[in-house]
């Protein structure tokens, strides 16, 4: 004979099993087996059962914790289409602006400052006279400061300043003071000296 069904189970739970399948039950270790496994089930929800029925108070706590959470959390408002349009651009836009901004710092620095007018004028100047040069007064100014020394003396003691000498004078300079040495000599030649 074969063993009892799901349905024969619950049905000899229940005590409307037939007699033959009841004899069949009673002699079959398997399917006693499987009827006190369920009876221990069914027993068990029976006893879940008898929980009893919260406050009428818990649903209205309950309720009110439900609002306030709800109007505690923050309700996403939609953009409006030009700044959701706009807001990519804008990023881009600053990436440009601050690559472009690293770029030339790096050119700068690696550019080397022009020297100004007037040293250039100087500077290309003969060894032997200075006096060919565009600005005579300053050749004028020189002499003057020389007082009683020769061209010669003068040249031997380092005070007539030669194109190597002005060459590594403006090299020497920082940044900052050839920006400052350019400033001054293009004032100097807006005010026409």
């Amino acid at each position: 004979m074969t063993h009892l069904t799901p349905q024969e189970l619950i049905s000899a739970l229940d005590g409307a099993l037939d007699r033959e399948r009841q004899a069949h039950a009673d002699t079959c270790d398997a399917c006693r087996r499987e009827l006190r496994d369920l009876d221990a089930i069914m027993t068990k929800v029976a006893d879940a059962s008898n929980v009893p029925e919260p406050s009428p108070l818990f649903w209205d706590h309950f309720t009110a914790r439900v609002r306030e959470a709800v109007s505690e959390e923050a309700v996403p408002t939609a953009q409006s289409w030009w700044r959701a349009a706009w807001a990519p651009l804008v990023v881009v836009m600053a990436v440009v602006i601050c690559a472009a901004t690293v770029v030339a710092v790096k050119v700068r620095q690696r550019t080397p400052a022009a020297a100004p007018a007037a040293v250039i004028t100087v500077a290309d100047a003969p060894d032997d006279d200075l006096s060919g040069t565009s600005d005579e007064g300053s050749a004028t100014a020189m002499a003057a400061a020389m007082g009683d020394l020769s061209w010669d003396q003068a040249r031997e003691a380092n005070l007539v300043p030669t194109r190597y000498t002005v060459d590594s004078a403006v090299a020497s300079l920082t940044d900052a003071q050839r920006r400052e040495l350019i400033r001054l000599v293009q004032e100097a030649i807006r005010r026409g000296e």
